[in-house]
């Protein structure tokens, strides 16, 4: 019957990197899921035929967990002392492999699901330019309506704010100028049209 053979200690750092490929691997795969889900439910409500096209970084951030779970397969059955002589080298080796594909597989996770949400969400949804006046609206998916001057300065910003009592906002789908007057016309997906003027108008 084998005995043991190499360092007693060396398996324990081997196990680690292992464990560390499929954590870290995993983290970053559940990151990115949840962080571009968001934004591919938020697409279901404004474009419901692009959600198959908007799934492509949930697909992404899946995989993650899949490299994680291949290399921790790979170091763990590379670890028997009893066939092998295992040594603090080997351990160290699996340790620091585990290590990189981990901490790559949750920095990976993290940016797929930062840039999965933006670009499903930060898209402009709508543009109003005034007939008259020198202004132009923009609204996007993120309830943030922006206003600027045909130079390019910004005059305003209008956004969701979750306080009480707080000017409330869905994600913006239409929006328009009066023809005449200064005010801002918002519609929303939750089917609310919000009306804004500047800070001059007086009301009649």
């Amino acid at each position: 019957m084998s005995s043991f053979s190499g360092d007693e200690t060396a398996p324990f750092f081997g196990f680690l990197g292992a464990a560390a490929a499929l954590v870290f691997s995993c983290m970053g795969a559940a990151y990115g899921t949840a962080k571009s889900g968001v934004g591919v439910a938020s697409m279901g409500v404004m474009r419901p035929e692009l959600v198959m096209k908007s799934i492509v970084p949930v697909v992404m951030a899946g995989v993650l967990g899949i490299y994680g779970l291949i290399i921790a397969v790979i170091i763990s059955t590379g670890i028997n002392p009893k066939a092998k002589s295992y040594y603090l080298f080997d351990g160290y080796a699996h340790l620091s492999s585990g290590l990189a594909c981990g901490l790559a597989g949750l920095s990976a996770g993290m940016a797929i699901g930062i840039v999965g949400d933006a670009g499903v969400r930060g898209s402009l949804a709508a543009l109003a330019i005034h007939r008259h006046a020198p202004i132009i609206a923009s609204g996007s998916a993120k309830q943030i309506v922006k206003v600027f001057s045909l130079k390019g300065e910004q005059l305003s910003i209008i956004r969701y704010y979750p306080t009480f009592m707080a000017q409330r906002i869905g994600s913006v789908s239409c929006l328009t100028f009066h023809p005449y007057r200064v005010l801002l016309a918002i519609g929303a997906a939750d089917a609310c049209v919000s009306i804004y003027a500047d800070d001059t108008y007086q009301t009649r």
